[in-house]
């Protein structure tokens, strides 16, 4: 399951990351010319603001202010108070109404985030602002009348024929694409509901860990050292009747059964892709699309092992709840636990030497 994640990423820092274009062997490359004849309005250059090469350009332009707390309930999106004149370009790696993507510690299904997909004609990739919860092409009625819960996709049912993501025929998928985020939050599987612990799971930096710059107790390193979670996810376009409704863009996030070490928080887990290899099979359209070619390419799709989590606020349960201290680590309830437990014995020691105190003192 993956019902709630952070995502605070400014546009221009997700444009500057992923935008421009892929060769036919995988490798990033400027917009082509046949791009720019078709009238694409892609970058036209490599020191556009949407090449992630051009280190230099990034950090001038691509700064923004943190995210603050409560910022993310403001009507006007964090990132778009702190936009840098002159440099516009960013915008056109992007599709779909910007303004109703406000950055987040605490996003959850139903609200708007920007999700990386790739164009099949012009191998271009861009970011298209999406709901969080799939409504599929061939739902007839209204998106509110959807009744499936559809912010995740099972990896084992996504090519079943009943399955409600299944559109043309069978074994047709729907397009796919990315979502980045800092990383997302489960709580751990047990029978005390009330007691339950929420953890904060994000990618393990194994380099950083051994320099000692992203462990959970430093979480200013954590947040700014690790590479973001890239998780795999289908998206579709319901469109209504009415030619005046705006089409709805939604997309789900596939998951997969939890690898050994993840298994104790809960039993599922989102498809991480951890390698740009897998990111370039994920995103590449399928020509020709039949059940062998989807299910070696749903095949790209594992249980991750490059995650680390810690405890955090149960604040986060709360939709209302934002800001930075959601994902700090706490002591858990078992830690608190153990501790009560460990205090109480000490207590008691302590008690049982001054009453022997006073039995000699009394002799």
């Amino acid at each position: 399951m993956c019902g709630r994640a952070a995502c605070t990423l400014a546009p221009r820092q997700l444009a500057a990351r992923y935008c421009g274009t892929r060769s036919n062997t995988g490798s990033k490359t400027t917009t082509s010319s046949a791009a720019r004849k078709s009238g694409s309005d892609a970058p036209e250059t490599s020191t556009s603001p949407c090449d992630p090469t051009d280190k230099a350009n990034q950090q001038q332009q691509f700064e923004t202010k943190p995210l603050v707390e409560g910022e993310a309930n403001d009507k006007k999106p964090g990132w778009e108070s702190a936009a840098c004149e002159g440099t516009p370009s960013w915008h056109s790696c992007f599709r779909g109404d910007l303004s109703k993507y406000h950055q987040s510690y605490n996003t959850t299904p139903k609200q708007y985030l920007p999700v990386l997909v790739q164009d099949p004609k012009t191998g271009q990739r861009v970011f298209h602002v999406m709901q969080w919860g799939l409504v599929p092409a061939w739902h007839r009625g209204s998106p509110r009348d959807f009744d499936l819960t559809m912010f995740n996709a099972r990896i084992e049912g996504i090519l079943d024929k009943a399955s409600p993501l299944v559109t043309d025929h069978f074994f047709c998928l729907p397009p796919l694409c990315i979502e980045e985020v800092d990383g997302f939050f489960e709580w751990e599987q047990s029978d005390d509901q009330e007691r339950r612990q929420p953890f904060f799971i994000y990618s393990s930096d194994k380099a950083n860990v051994a320099r000692g710059r992203a462990t959970p107790q430093d979480i200013d390193a954590l947040k700014s050292d690790i590479q973001p979670l890239l998780m795999a996810g289908l998206w579709d376009v319901w469109q209504a009747k009415d030619p005046a409704v705006p089409p709805l863009y939604t997309f789900t996030i596939v998951t997969v059964p939890a690898s050994a070490a993840f298994a104790p928080l809960h039993d599922r887990m989102p498809a991480i892709l951890d390698t740009p290899e897998k990111v370039d099979a994920w995103l590449t359209p399928l020509p020709d699309a039949t059940p062998s070619k989807n299910c070696q390419l749903l095949a790209w799709l594992s249980p991750s092992e490059a995650l680390s989590w810690h405890p955090v606020s149960t604040k986060v349960g709360s939709i209302k709840a934002q800001g930075p201290e959601l994902i700090k680590r706490v002591q858990s309830q078992r830690e608190k636990k153990q501790r009560l437990a460990s205090s109480m014995s000490m207590s008691e020691a302590v008690g049982c030497r001054l009453s022997r105190s006073a039995c000699v003192i009394n002799v």
